[in-house]
């Protein structure tokens, strides 16, 4: 997780789809982790609230338009 943090931290530009390769992956990870996935959440949740402030790039739009189940996991679990 740590590594994917790290790949959303960086700059957007040339690397946007190192982005949203780490988007990809986290998505994989909450699919598969279920609940397990809240441990990661002191560490993630900047990360996720960035997200969706931003969510007209590309790039996040694509991520949340496949990935609903991410952002309704979230939405339901976590931020409300």
């Amino acid at each position: 997780m740590e590594a994917l943090l790290h790949m959303l931290s960086g700059p957007g530009g040339k690397s946007g789809g190192v982005q949203e390769d780490a988007w990809m992956a986290i998505s994989t990870l909450t699919e598969v982790m279920g609940e397990g996935f809240l441990k990661y959440m002191d560490s993630f949740r900047p990360y996720l609230n960035i997200a969706l402030q931003n969510i007209s790039e590309n790039a996040v739009s694509q991520f949340f338009s496949f990935q609903n189940h991410f952002l309704l996991f979230f939405v339901r679990n976590i931020l409300l």
